[in-house]
């Protein structure tokens, strides 16, 4: 039994998200986007989503905020996409539930729990400082995705629906991803909330076709610069089609931390009227 369920038994709760574990986040939460209280509904009885949102948001801070203390780092691959998702999934919640601009929603909620459960996990308060870079650089890139995508999304719902149709075109779908950098994940769950599926055969055929072109492409070349997702610069391998990021401001805060950059204490050595 976890330490949650363990407190729940405590102190006599159906939920977990009912014990004083949470409440703190809920308060905040409230605090930050002019909501109603959390009223703990469920299905049926949270018609609005609200009460959901609270749940995603509160739990999803807890885990971003110990991940990230634990050298945890969104990326596109393995577990660090797993935690990418999980800021997404929060993040759009906040937007869409709460009607708040994301960008850094999740770093301005976290030090509530760092003020509530820093004392027992240290590591918490010591690394708030990178927690607090990573949330933003990851949350902002993110508001930078949806921006772009949303409005093309709804232009192919709108088209789908026109055309007496329950699916998005498959190619449609990898056009988001391919040329706007939007997760298909995104994009499946955007369209399952309106009542629509994806046409994954043509999805999987414009997949296919993308990295058939990027093979070829790669006979020239095995990379190429291109615009992604998070409006800077990055590498694309052809050979695979995939979006590698450079997490260039993480590269350059361990370069501070291990290397003195101030010129003027580099060692010089002297000979004759020369410093080598």
């Amino acid at each position: 039994m976890g330490f949650e369920r363990l407190v729940s038994v405590c102190q006599d709760k159906l939920s977990n998200y009912d014990t004083d574990l949470f409440a703190p986040l809920f308060d905040r939460i409230q605090e930050l986007t002019g909501a109603r209280p959390y009223n703990g509904g469920f299905g049926k009885d949270d018609p609005d989503g609200i009460d959901t949102a609270y749940r995603v948001i509160a739990d999803h801070v807890r885990t971003l905020t110990f991940a990230l203390s634990d050298g945890g780092v969104p990326n596109n691959v393995g577990r660090g996409y797993v935690l990418r998702r999980i800021l997404r999934r929060g993040a759009r919640y906040a937007r869409k539930k709460f009607n708040v601009e994301i960008g850094s929603f999740f770093s301005t909620l976290a030090p509530t729990l760092i003020d509530q459960l820093g004392d027992v996990f240290p590591e918490l308060t010591k690394k708030y400082d990178d927690i607090k870079e990573i949330l933003d650089e990851e949350e902002e890139s993110f508001a930078r995705t949806l921006d772009r995508g949303e409005k093309l999304f709804e232009k192919y719902v709108a088209q789908a629906r026109e055309a007496g149709k329950t699916e998005l075109g498959g190619k449609d779908v990898w056009r988001l991803y391919d040329t706007f950098g939007f997760p298909v994940d995104l994009t499946r769950l955007m369209a399952e909330e309106l009542g629509l599926g994806i046409n994954e055969v043509e999805f999987e055929a414009a997949q296919a076709h993308s990295k058939e072109a990027s093979k070829g492409a790669g006979k020239q070349g095995s990379k190429e610069t291109v615009k992604r997702e998070y409006g800077c610069q990055c590498v694309r391998d052809l050979s695979y089609g995939m979006p590698q990021m450079r997490h260039l401001g993480g590269m350059v805060r361990k370069l501070r931390k291990s290397v003195n950059l101030r010129s003027a204490e580099m060692p010089q050595k002297r000979t004759g009227n020369v410093i080598e």
